[in-house]
């Protein structure tokens, strides 16, 4: 999906303030480390990391503008390091998920800026989505 993401600690310790966002998309799977597997969250722009990965990612919370995933970030201690070096740190993203309205509207630039997101009125002879179909609706 494509997001916005703003991260909020710096080598494990709370931000007073978020971080400048970095766009992509985020990415949501699971990773084998070793005998375990992790849930991993990644921000990418095709192929390329632009930010270091979150492992054991939980989405602790979910609004109307985006959500909060936690989780751990590794990085080397040293530039250059081995891989034995690496340091794991906690890490939270808030991440802001990049959504148009179907006229094309960024729906949530409008809440972003205070306004009421304005909806197209839906056509009288359109049919009810199916969820409100299945429910009886």
């Amino acid at each position: 999906m494509q997001a916005s993401v703003y991260r909020l600690r710096e080598q494990g310790i709370k931000l007073p303030r978020p971080s400048p966002p970095r766009s992509g998309d985020v990415l949501l799977g699971t990773v084998d480390r070793g005998d375990k597997k992790l849930m991993q969250a990644r921000l990418v722009n095709g192929t390329q990391d632009l930010l270091p990965p979150l492992f054991g990612a939980l989405i602790t919370r979910v609004t109307r503008n985006g959500m909060v995933i936690q989780g751990a970030e590794m990085s080397s201690r040293v530039a250059g390091s081995s891989k034995a070096r690496v340091a794991t740190h906690r890490q939270t993203w808030w991440v802001l998920v990049m959504c148009n309205s179907a006229d094309g509207i960024d729906v949530l630039d409008e809440i972003a800026n205070g306004e009421e997101p304005l909806f197209p009125e839906p056509t009288p002879d359109a049919s009810p989505p199916a969820w409100q179909r299945a429910r009886g609706a």
